[in-house]
């Protein structure tokens, strides 16, 4: 019986990204082309990819300037939630900001008001992290 190998052919374009396997990090590579005289691919992967770093791989054909680094997590979600009524004419952004900082404190939390269409009312929308 005749044994069969079985070859994958990986290609890649000049960036490529490859996620982790986690949901609260990442890491990806990046190719910059040539490998220059030393040093000067770490040198353009810090450039291009704050806090990379830079490696020749010189078992590809026509050796290549690699850059690794790792990602920052991704934000946290976003809910939205009406927070009632808006009176434009006496308060309007600011108490609908306030309003929605007291139900969903902080830094990321804002209110604003929003017109509901076909009506001439305001509903105080607050976007903050879930």
């Amino acid at each position: 019986m005749r044994k069969r190998k079985l070859i994958f052919l990986v290609s890649f374009n000049t960036k490529t990204t490859v996620t982790g396997t986690t949901a609260d990090s990442c890491s990806g590579s990046a190719k910059l082309g040539d490998c220059g005289p030393p040093g000067e691919c770490n040198m353009r992967c810090q450039w291009s990819y704050p806090g990379s770093v830079g490696k020749c791989d010189y078992n590809l054909q026509i050796p290549t300037c690699i850059c690794y680094y790792y990602c920052s997590p991704p934000p946290p979600p976003s809910c939205n939630m009406n927070a009632g009524a808006c009176d434009i004419s006496s308060c309007g952004d600011d108490c609908c900001q306030a309003r929605c900082q007291a139900k969903y404190p902080g830094p990321a939390t804002v209110g604003t008001c929003v017109e509901i269409i076909g009506t001439a009312l305001r509903l105080c929308l607050c976007t903050y992290n879930c």
